[in-house]
């Protein structure tokens, strides 16, 4: 009898034990998951982020070049003028 007690509350013990494992295992499932998500979503979003920062340095060169090209426009238009020295005005100080 004593054998039967002690297995009997061997055994309810071991199913408590055993219903906080389950329990246990199901969050630590659920909290992966939860994790698994938000790590899909961080990844989709840092490539998106990549994606926009190479459009912006595309851009950038793009906008880098368009400058060059302008400068050496200007440049060229600005050498068509000749060099022109222009007198200083003397002040009435000076005369």
């Amino acid at each position: 009898m004593l054998r039967a007690i002690f297995s009997g509350g061997f055994i309810c013990m071991f199913n408590s034990q055993f219903s906080q494992l389950e329990q246990s295992i199901q969050r630590l499932v659920q909290d992966n998951q939860q994790l698994q998500q938000a790590l899909l979503q961080k990844e989709a979003e840092l490539q998106t982020q990549r994606d926009e920062l190479e459009l912006l340095q595309l851009g950038m060169m793009e906008s880098e070049e368009q400058a060059q090209k302008a400068a050496s426009r200007l440049d060229a238009l600005l050498a068509l003028f000749p060099q022109v020295s222009i007198p200083v005005a003397q002040t009435s100080a000076q005369a």
